[in-house]
C-alpha cells in the first residue's frame, strides 16, 4: 500500500495542468507546468471534438469556466461545449492575466 506521501506523488505526475495568458472567447494557448502533466501528453491532439473535461479558473477575477474540448495542437485547447461558467454558463470572454487550467472537474458536472 502506498504511503500518503507516495499517494501525493502519484497523483501530482498524473495531474493534468497548465496555465494560459490568452485573451477572449477564442482557443486558449497552453502554457506547460513542470511535475504536471499536459493536456497533450493525456488526450493527443486532434481526435474531434468533445475529447475531454476542462476547468479554466482566472487567477485574480471572478471568470470560470468549465466544459469539454480538443487540443487542436499540441499547444492549444479548443473549448467546444460549455457545461457551467461564470458568464450564465455562456462561454467566457476571458479578461488579461494568468488562467489555471485542468481536468479536475467539480461535483456535478456529468449531471448538467
Amino acid at each position: 500500500m502506498a504511503s500518503k506521501a507516495g499517494t501525493k506523488e502519484v497523483w501530482e505526475e498524473m495531474r493534468v495542468y497548465e496555465t494560459s495568458e490568452t485573451e477572449g472567447l477564442g482557443p486558449l494557448r497552453l502554457d506547460r507546468q513542470a511535475g504536471s502533466r499536459s493536456f497533450y501528453s493525456a488526450f493527443g491532439a486532434g481526435g474531434g471534438v468533445d475529447v475531454f473535461l476542462y476547468l479554466v479558473q482566472h487567477r485574480d477575477l471572478n471568470e470560470w469556466e468549465a466544459g469539454t474540448g480538443h487540443l487542436s495542437d499540441a499547444g492549444t485547447l479548443c473549448r467546444d461545449t460549455v457545461i457551467a461558467s461564470s458568464g450564465n454558463d455562456q462561454p467566457v470572454h476571458f479578461s488579461p492575466g494568468v488562467k489555471d487550467i485542468t481536468n479536475n472537474i467539480y461535483e456535478g458536472a456529468y449531471d448538467a
